[in-house]
């Protein structure tokens, strides 16, 4: 029997799956959209879940704060991450009130951190421009019971 398989509708299935995501990321008010090298060259998955659970752990010891993010990891050219944060301790700092430099000064390799202004356009930034088909894996989304008390 001949396959018949529709392109338009897996271009189409792709596209929804994408709009999906980009509802789910809007879901929560970011304050920090974080771009992190993995070191230049194809990185597997559990490579990156593994640093950002170092860093990430090392940040939140270090500035008192607990930390929700969620992200993709994209192997084009070269894997990075791309992560959306936010934060929030007992006495109500959030990340917005913490020194990005000195973050992105941790992060083993090179890092680039930004206070999100518009959070659709960063969304709209990573799913239109760093999730090319079959070139990204999803992050596991790290602190969802700190998103759920914070915001839910």
């Amino acid at each position: 029997m001949k396959s018949t398989i529709h392109y338009d509708d897996i271009y189409k299935k792709k596209r929804f799956l994408k709009n999906e995501l980009a509802s789910f990321f809007n879901r929560y008010p970011w304050e920090w959209f974080a771009s992190l090298s993995l070191g230049g060259e194809q990185r597997p998955a559990h490579f990156a879940e593994r640093n950002l659970k170092r860093w990430r752990t090392r940040m939140a010891i270090q500035f008192k704060i607990q930390i929700a993010s969620m992200g993709v990891i994209n192997h084009n050219p070269y894997t990075h991450i791309h992560l959306f944060m936010l934060g929030k301790n007992k006495y109500g700092d959030t990340l917005l009130s913490k020194n990005r430099e000195i973050w992105e000064m941790w992060w083993p390799q090179d890092a680039k951190i930004e206070a999100i202004h518009q959070q659709e356009g960063a969304i709209d930034y990573v799913i239109r421009k760093n999730m090319p088909d079959d070139q990204y894996e999803l992050l596991v989304p790290y602190g969802v019971k700190h998103l759920k008390r914070f915001f839910e």
